[in-house]
């Protein structure tokens, strides 16, 4: 009895073609997923917390004729007159206060910040106005290099350009969602000009949470903005960037 003894045969380069190109179809797919799913969420942070607050800031203008956190009247600092500018109205570790005071103005006039902004961050010792605690005056982000980050938001008057200009302030954004509601917002990434603008940038080993800029250090809009989100050096140590954002309020 003779065995019968078969050939292996190997694929050919037609059939090894065929499987790169579904490969290629796949890790495609996979990516233009990853891509549309990071859109999708720049797009929701930008309009559920970054144009909402610039929203809340435009109604209560239109309802009240004063701008928002501009004199005690108005949720801005206890004790001073509106002026037609923001007052250095914040939230942080030492300013409960300042930013319940703000909240509640703001729902004596019909608006309520608490439904309006979405945040995931809640704080059973701080921001007791909201419902569960949630605090709508700051969100963690998450880049695409970096983890989650906590964004405090910041009412105040700086000087751009030679001119007055009220805006709202947004810290720690990584450099890539930064770039992100750049494009959203204003079309054109560059950070320097339209609604959005980058007044400063902080590498990872830098704390900036719960900190701003003031009139006497920034003047004016960081020149070098380009929204790097990470940088490599020759030695292969790796930098993320974080930023400023500064929402710029119409006249």
């Amino acid at each position: 009895m003779k065995l019968k003894i078969l050939k292996k045969r190997a694929f050919t380069l037609i059939e090894l073609s065929i499987v790169l190109i579904i490969i290629g179809i796949i890790l495609a797919s996979v990516m233009k997923g990853r891509d549309l799913i990071g859109s999708a969420q720049s797009k929701e942070v930008t309009q559920t917390f970054i144009q909402k607050w610039a929203t809340i800031a435009n109604t209560y203008f239109s309802k009240v004729n004063q701008v928002m956190a501009d004199g005690e009247e108005n949720g801005g600092t206890t004790g001073t007159e509106p002026n037609g500018y923001f007052d250095d109205i914040s939230y942080d570790s030492s300013a409960i206060t300042s930013a319940e005071n703000l909240i509640l103005m703001l729902q004596n006039a019909g608006i309520d910040p608490c439904e309006l902004v979405k945040t995931d961050i809640k704080e059973t010792d701080a921001v007791s106005i909201c419902q569960s605690n949630y605090n709508p005056l700051k969100r963690n982000f998450k880049g695409e290099f970096v983890g989650k980050k906590t964004s405090n938001v910041h009412f105040f008057n700086m000087t751009l350009d030679s001119k007055s200009q009220n805006v709202i302030l947004f810290t720690n954004i990584s450099g890539d969602l930064a770039k992100a509601i750049d494009t959203i917002i204003d079309g054109v990434p560059n950070g320097q000009s339209g609604s959005i603008v980058g007044i400063s940038e902080v590498d990872f080993s830098s704390t900036f949470a719960g900190t701003y800029p003031d009139d006497s250090t920034i003047t004016a809009p960081t020149t070098t903005v380009d929204w790097r989100a990470l940088s490599i050096d020759g030695s292969g140590v790796k930098t993320y960037y974080y930023y400023t954002l500064a929402y710029i309020m119409e006249d």
